[in-house]
């Protein structure tokens, strides 16, 4: 019998990893799904532990620059897998038609959803609202168990978090005066315009400029080198990322004492692992393009302020 995982980022390899070693499983099989982007592929290389995995499967989920649409050639190179019996399939993102697919497939035993970033909380709340398939096995894939940090109140039905949120232990460090920005990569993926991207970055660096020692911005793994230069044109000292952010803090031991992000992971990551670094969450929906994507930022901010998170809206007549 073997366990499954199936994952396309950083933070999904990691998750899935720490469930290995929380769990304590053995014959593991990983599914990386492979992208485009070079950063993305080079963080997933580095954060690889290879010999917790007993099999490695790489789907190139691009081709000539278009993605593949078609499941028969993204299952094709999974077919080894269809000979074993499963027990425990892991996969990152719940909007991924071929990963609920795969989930079918493989028959297993149990199907946990692994943290995909911020969106881990509205997918849990499309969990809850979403109604029992006819199929048993249908319904394990589409109303999964959570495997996440992210703690919730309430479960689908006969649903729950593996997630050990008794390990976990906020401890202080050292602080220096810095104050770290996280990026992300909204112009890019059409969230916000290109120009609105850098008026509400501009008014951020200079609500901090003045009584910070250095304000620094930390990159999404995709966004754009033209408009890095931009940003650090407004001011920003932009740091060149290897790692997730939270291994290079954990391995660089930089603490700065304020963290601003934008509807990020990254502040939850924070949030439950530091004890004394101030966190700040910005709300930008005002310029968001896509009503629909709204909805996500929204249940995501909610969130953050409910558990303590420092939330400030910054509405387009500020900027």
């Amino acid at each position: 019998m073997i366990n499954v995982f199936n994952v396309e980022s950083p933070l999904q390899l990691k998750m899935a990893q720490k469930a290995i070693e929380d769990l304590k499983l053995i014959n593991n099989a990983l599914v990386i799904n492979m992208s485009n982007s070079t950063n993305n592929t080079n963080q997933m290389v580095r954060v690889l532990d290879k010999a917790l995995f007993s099999k490695i499967i790489y789907i190139n989920e691009s081709k000539s620059g278009k993605k593949v649409k078609t499941f028969g050639k993204v299952v094709s190179p999974l077919l080894s897998l269809l000979k074993h019996r499963v027990n425990y399939y892991f996969y990152g993102e719940y909007r991924n038609k071929h990963m609920r697919r795969l989930g079918f497939l493989l028959m297993p035993k149990k199907v946990l959803l692994l943290d995909d970033g911020a969106y881990t909380i509205t997918a849990q709340r499309s969990i809850n609202k979403t109604k029992p398939a006819l199929l048993p096995n249908v319904d394990k894939v589409i109303r999964p168990n959570l495997y996440s940090v992210f703690k919730f109140t309430q479960y689908p039905e006969g649903r729950k978090n593996y997630f050990d949120h008794h390990a976990l232990v906020p401890k202080k460090v050292e602080i220096g005066s810095s104050v770290f920005v996280m990026g992300s990569k909204f112009s890019e993926a059409h969230i916000v315009s290109p120009d609105q991207e850098l008026k509400f970055l501009s008014y951020v660096y200079n609500l901090y400029k003045q009584s910070k020692d250095q304000v620094y911005y930390f990159p999404h793994r995709e966004e754009s080198q033209d408009k890095l230069e931009k940003i650090a044109s407004i001011g920003y000292t932009v740091k060149t990322m290897t790692l997730p952010f939270e291994l290079y803090l954990q391995q660089s031991r930089d603490y700065p004492s304020v963290i601003a992000s934008f509807a990020s992971t990254v502040a939850y990551n924070i949030f439950i692992e530091y004890e004394n670094i101030e966190l700040v969450n910005f709300d930008i929906t005002d310029f968001y393009i896509d009503p629909k994507r709204v909805v996500s930022a929204n249940n995501i901010n909610a969130y953050y302020s409910e558990i303590g998170i420092e939330t400030i809206k910054i509405d387009k007549q500020l900027v």
